[in-house]
């Protein structure tokens, strides 16, 4: 038996959503789901810091200036992710998934 990864099969699903024309909605990485949900409970903004944090290479100075907000808020932000998200930063194809669903919604 073959265990896959949530990260293998999320790749898998966006080439066979892309190929029969899926609205991109549907191929949304679900840690982004996960991030909208929770600013809409608490007010924050996990889910734009992400993509600014992706758009900018993941540097923190540069999406702490593409967020107008400081070097330690964003810092304080990125934090937060990882807690919220059990440290995707270290997992280098969940993170190739998160710079697709980023693209993908600027579409």
């Amino acid at each position: 038996m073959t265990i896959r990864t949530m990260e293998s099969l999320y790749l898998m699903f966006l080439q066979e959503a892309y190929a029969e024309g899926e609205p991109v909605s549907t191929v949304i990485h679900p840690d982004f789901r996960k991030l909208e949900n929770y600013d809409r409970d608490n007010g924050s903004e996990l889910a734009p810091t992400l993509c600014a944090y992706l758009k900018s290479n993941r540097n923190i100075s540069e999406m702490a200036k593409l967020l107008h907000i400081s070097k330690s808020a964003g810092f304080y932000r990125i934090n937060q992710i990882r807690d919220l998200l059990d440290n995707p930063f270290s997992d280098r194809i969940r993170m190739i998934c998160y710079e697709c669903s980023e693209m993908l919604m600027e579409m």
